[in-house]
């Protein structure tokens, strides 16, 4: 009992890391095998789907099949916050005019606030799997990631990550919105993130939830729920 009570009081004195994933479904682990992942989007330029050939990490990652196929998802971020944006991407054979681009913008509803900085310019072949990153400042309160293909590529591990935007620490926890718990859902959560106590997003798995989880709202307030 003293192990874990310790184990406890550890874990709620851990800080999160400002670092905390804002992609979902960066992985391509979910979704259906030779559809769009789970989550994505494609912008009216379908092509992108989830295929077991090769990854990064787990079982999946996406292809590309088709001509300027498209792999996009927005997200909510802070103006003038640092972010850093990647992902990674294999058997790349770089053989057409315009191959595999990086067309994510940093304001989601401008055409042209591309993270680049300029126009995007074709990625270097890859015969194994090799990372893209790219740091840039928010100037609008979304982002969108548009990942662009002309020929076959896979994509896997794309990942969003805030670099300034501080810590949460769950002995810090205030009153946020009114909230409740019942049979694994966390009730009045809307347009908010459901961490674990040692920061790890579990936004997408409320329903199936138990233990103690710390909601975090729009407006940067928290609040600690035990879920049974």
């Amino acid at each position: 009992m003293k192990k874990i009570t310790f184990l406890v009081a550890a874990l709620c004195a851990t800080m999160f890391a400002s670092a905390t994933e804002l992609v979902v479904n960066g992985g391509m682990e979910t979704g259906t095998a030779g559809s769009l992942p789970d989550s994505w989007e494609n912008g009216g330029k379908s092509g992108f789907v989830i295929d077991a050939t090769t990854a990064k990490e787990g079982t999946y990652s996406a292809k590309c099949t088709s001509t300027n196929a498209r792999l996009e998802q927005t997200i909510d971020v802070t103006v003038g916050k640092s972010y850093t944006f990647s992902f990674w991407y294999d058997d790349y054979a770089a053989a057409g005019t315009n191959g595999l681009k990086n067309y994510s913008l940093i304001d989601a509803t401008s055409g042209t606030s591309y993270v680049e900085g300029g126009t995007p310019a074709k990625l270097d072949a890859a015969t194994e799997w090799t990372q893209y990153s790219k740091t840039f400042t928010a100037t609008a309160a979304q982002m969108k990631i548009s990942i662009r293909c002309y020929e076959v590529a896979y994509i896997d591990e794309v990942s969003l990550v805030c670099n300034d935007c501080g810590t949460v620490g769950v002995e810090n926890v205030q009153a946020a919105a009114p909230l409740f718990s019942n049979n694994g859902t966390i009730y009045g959560a809307e347009n908010s993130r459901i961490y674990t106590i040692t920061g790890q997003d579990v936004t997408e798995q409320n329903g199936k939830l138990k233990g103690v989880y710390v909601v975090k709202a729009n407006d940067g307030n928290v609040q600690k729920v035990v879920v049974k």
